[in-house]
């Protein structure tokens, strides 16, 4: 619900921004961007505070940790089998495949991993 109201929030002020901005006056066009900016900023740092003050539904982080372990060892070739619980499409596969292969070079610890999962998920909420 909270995600909910942010959203609507953010996009009823970056409509304003947008709207507002087209102008022949410069000076308030470069006011209107800066506005922008540091609403996405703003958005950017709520989300990792978020992600480091609720770390998530525990099985489906698990979910994901395992299947990025499982996608940067097997390859997308292996990676949909019987032995293990896969019920997400191929595409974020990739995207798992890219978080193991940063897991297995760069040891980081649970909050790392965590941040590091929630990542795709922050950068799209912000595009």
């Amino acid at each position: 619900m909270i995600a909910l109201i942010f959203t609507s929030f953010f996009y009823v002020i970056a409509g304003y921004l947008l709207m507002t901005g087209i102008s022949e006056d410069k000076s308030r066009m470069s006011n209107k961007k800066t506005g922008l900016f540091v609403l996405l900023a703003t958005g950017l740092i709520a989300r990792i505070a978020g992600a480091f003050l609720y770390p998530g539904y525990q099985n489906d982080m698990n979910c994901f940790i395992s299947w990025s372990d499982n996608m940067f060892q097997n390859g997308p070739g292996g990676f949909y089998t019987d032995e293990m619980f896969t019920d997400y499409p191929p595409v974020y596969m990739y995207v798992l495949w890219l978080i193991g292969a940063i897991r297995n070079f760069i040891p980081m610890s649970n909050t790392a991993t965590t941040l590091l999962i929630k990542a795709p998920a922050i950068i799209c909420d912000l595009l």
